[in-house]
């Protein structure tokens, strides 16, 4: 609410919700447009059959498809967890892809106070079905997921680091990084979205699995290692 609601630069810079900027807004779908890399990879092999990725900074981008690829690796643990396995967790993750703590947020305020229901998953051993959804543990889904996201995240950290050279290099990008927390709240948004995952990443992982070890605690890349185990 913070982020969407408060006033313009106070406390958080940039504009709300219902004042935001056309080009704030313009840079919100151009960002969408480009989700997971899709179109510029594409247009890089010359293929726009598509159409044609719009022009969005690195730095913009890369935190951008890094934050939606680590709130994308959730679903699994959302499917292993017993807790949730009643609520409505596969809509709340898709509408969380696109407005994220505005909705995950609240999905974990209400798996909260959501009583632990008996559930046998020896009972579901034959029933057709991902393994993480049927017996609550680790399967091919998990190592899609993760598989997946290690690739969007290895690509979103080049993208930000290296990516079209007239960005400059890694000073002018650090500086540009800079910029957005100073003055981009969507750009703010992302980031607090990534601080937020991590926090999920380390109580899921430690709740699902007490031998995760310290890839609970490394951000990303290690719930990209635990979901390919």
């Amino acid at each position: 609410a913070v982020l969407l609601l408060s006033p313009s630069d106070n406390p958080i810079p940039g504009d709300p919700a219902y004042a935001i900027k056309p080009e704030t807004l313009q840079e919100v779908i151009a960002e969408s447009t480009d989700f997971f890399f899709v179109l510029p990879v594409l247009n890089k092999f010359g293929i726009d059959a598509l159409g044609t990725a719009p022009a969005v900074h690195p730095v913009s981008l890369g935190v951008f498809n890094f934050a939606e690829a680590f709130i994308f690796m959730l679903l699994p643990l959302y499917f292993m967890d017993k807790r949730g396995r009643d609520l409505p967790m596969t809509k709340m993750w898709s509408i969380g892809m696109f407005l994220t703590n505005a909705v995950l947020l609240p999905y974990m305020a209400i798996r909260a106070a959501t009583p632990v229901r008996d559930w046998n998953p020896e009972s579901n051993a034959n029933v057709d079905g991902w393994r993480e959804t049927r017996l609550g543990e680790k399967g091919v889904m998990s190592k899609l997921f993760g598989g997946f996201g290690l690739a969007v995240g290895l690509l979103s950290v080049y993208w930000t680091l290296f990516e079209d050279p007239s960005a400059g290099g890694l000073s002018e990008r650090a500086a540009y990084f800079n910029n957005l927390m100073h003055t981009d709240r969507v750009s703010v948004a992302f980031v607090v979205d990534i601080a937020l995952v991590c926090c999920w990443q380390a109580y899921f992982m430690k709740s699902l699995d007490k031998d995760s070890g310290a890839l609970a605690y490394i951000p990303y890349w290690g719930l990209c290692i635990w979901l390919l185990m």
